[in-house]
């Protein structure tokens, strides 16, 4: 991918940083990135949103193999392994990094 932005990974592929994170909502709390991308399914994106920060984002785009479009999916519903789904949520406050 190539992109003007910082990318803030946190697989640490290109930012070692995110080793020594407690984990990815951690992450977002601390650098209130402009974008965040989640794969889609639990835990992650549960424990997304049930962080405090997650009130700060709003879901914008959602990629998979399925089609499936739906920006606001039920954690339940998801599946515990990681699959080819992401959902790109956007700072609402733009302000900023």
């Amino acid at each position: 991918f190539f992109t003007g932005m910082r990318v803030l990974d946190s697989e640490g592929l290109v930012w070692p940083e995110a080793k020594r994170a407690a984990g990815q909502v951690d992450l977002i709390r601390k650098h209130r990135p402009r974008y965040v991308m989640l794969v889609v399914h639990n835990p992650w994106i549960e424990d997304f949103l049930a962080d405090p920060i997650s009130a700060d984002y709003t879901p914008i785009r959602r990629w998979n193999k399925h089609g499936d479009k739906d920006l606001w999916p039920s954690p339940d519903s998801l599946g515990g392994s990681w699959v080819q789904d992401y959902l790109l949520y956007e700072r609402k406050d733009q302000s900023g990094t």
